[in-house]
């Protein structure tokens, strides 16, 4: 069995051979359980040079499968199709991956971490709020919220 996934790989390009790296570094997938057919993708991610990995965290992508409900796991904030994978495959290129997004549903995965970039919007959206503005303490956080879910309208106003 190990001669013909040699033979396999001997008659792909090396551009085929290598779809899945990037920068010299394999892409590295989680694939959800739910994904049809999973361990036969896990074998064509590792054939066109992308590793697989159980740790959703440590996944550049996590594939899931786009007829199931997506429920946030392991900090997850992006699950892709696995779709991307096969149509990656067949194009012989990298598909644009956001153009396969799944939408997540589920309770928040745990506490994210403020980071400079959450600090700069914080601090941005409060200076655009007008002097006389009619919005109450707590309204002002929920509307941020809205604009970037990543942290809860309490979290928001805990942090300014």
């Amino acid at each position: 069995m190990g001669s013909s996934s040699q033979s396999n790989n001997r008659a792909r390009s090396p551009e085929q051979r290598h779809l899945f790296i990037n920068n010299e570094t394999p892409i590295v997938f989680g694939v959800k359980r739910d994904v049809p057919e999973r361990h036969a993708l896990m074998e064509k991610i590792k054939e066109h040079g992308g590793e697989v990995t159980d740790s959703y965290c440590e996944a550049d992508f996590v594939l899931g499968d786009p007829t199931k409900t997506q429920i946030t796991t392991q900090g997850i904030d992006k699950i892709i199709s696995y779709k991307f994978v096969l149509d990656s495959i067949a194009a012989k290129r990298l598909r644009p991956p956001s153009t396969y997004e799944l939408v997540i549903t589920g309770l928040r995965a745990g506490r994210r971490h403020f980071t400079l970039q959450d600090d700069i919007e914080l601090e941005n959206y409060l200076i655009s709020l007008p002097e006389d503005s009619m919005l109450g303490g707590n309204e002002i956080y929920k509307r941020l919220e809205k604009l970037n879910p990543r942290h809860s309208w309490q979290s928001w106003r805990n942090r300014s």
